[in-house]
C-alpha cells in the first residue's frame, strides 16, 4: 500500500523554483530518504505534504486521502519533527507530552507512557527535561510525533547536531520504528552517509 503518493508538484518563489515536477510513492513500512544540500527545497516539500504550504502545480495523497482537499483527515496519522524539538525544561517529560496533548481526550496517560518507552526514555519519564541531552530531546520530539497512533513518521534533517553516540541512538530508533512497528519514515537529509546507512529507497 502507498501511504503517500506525490505527481508533479512544483513549488516556485517569484521566478525561482523550490521545487518542479516532483513524483515519487512511498510505500507502507519503509524509510525513504529524501536527500539533498541544504536550500534544495526539502523543508518546503515536508510543508506541502503537511498541507502547511500549497503547491502551484501537482497533487499528494496520504493514504488515499487528498491533502489539499481533506487536510484533516490526510494528517490524522502523521507525524512530523520538523526542526529542533522545543519543549519546557521545567517539566518532566511525561509533563511536557502531557501538557501538549491536554486538550485531546483521545490521547490515555497510557498511550504518553507507551510512546517515551517506545523511544527508550521509560527511565526518564519523571526526569526534568532541562537535564536531557540533545539526543534525548530529539527522542522526546519522536515520541510527541507518535502520540495520534502514528503510522507515518516525516523527520527532517533528525540527526543534526548530534554526537556520534547520539547519531546512532536516533538511527537506531528509526529502524526499530519501522522493523517493530510498521511505522512508515520519511527522513530527509543533506547527508549521503545517513541516508546510505538507513534508508530503504532514496530520492534526491
Amino acid at each position: 500500500m502507498a501511504i503517500l503518493t506525490a505527481r508533479n508538484i512544483t513549488k516556485r518563489y517569484g521566478k525561482q523554483y523550490a521545487l518542479k515536477d516532483i513524483d515519487l510513492t512511498i510505500n507502507e513500512g519503509e524509510i525513504f530518504g529524501f536527500l539533498g544540500p541544504n536550500g534544495a527545497g526539502k523543508t518546503t516539500f515536508i510543508k506541502i505534504m503537511l498541507g502547511l504550504a500549497t503547491p502551484h502545480d501537482g497533487e499528494l495523497e496520504l493514504m488515499g486521502v487528498d491533502i489539499f482537499r481533506n487536510r484533516k483527515a490526510a494528517i490524522q496519522q502523521v507525524g512530523a519533527v520538523v526542526e529542533a524539538p522545543i519543549f519546557f525544561e521545567y517539566m518532566t517529560a511525561y509533563e511536557n507530552l502531557s501538557y501538549l496533548v491536554a486538550l485531546s481526550k483521545k490521547i490515555s496517560r497510557e498511550r504518553i507512557l507507551d510512546v517515551l518507552d517506545m523511544v527508550g526514555l521509560s527511565a526518564a519519564v519523571n526526569k526534568k527535561v532541562g537535564a536531557f541531552s540533545f539526543g534525548m530531546k530529539q527522542r522526546l520530539g519522536i515520541a510527541q510525533a507518535l502520540l495520534p497512533d502514528t503510522r507515518f513518521l516525516i523527520l527532517d534533517e533528525p540527526t543534526n547536531g548530534l554526537d556520534p553516540h547520539g547519531i546512532s541512538g536516533v538511527r537506531k530508533l528509526i529502524r526499530k520504528l519501522t522493523s517493530e512497528l510498521g511505522i512508515t519514515v520519511f527522513l530527509s537529509s543533506h547527508l549521503l552517509i545517513e541516508v546510505e546507512q538507513i534508508c530503504d529507497r532514496v530520492c534526491i
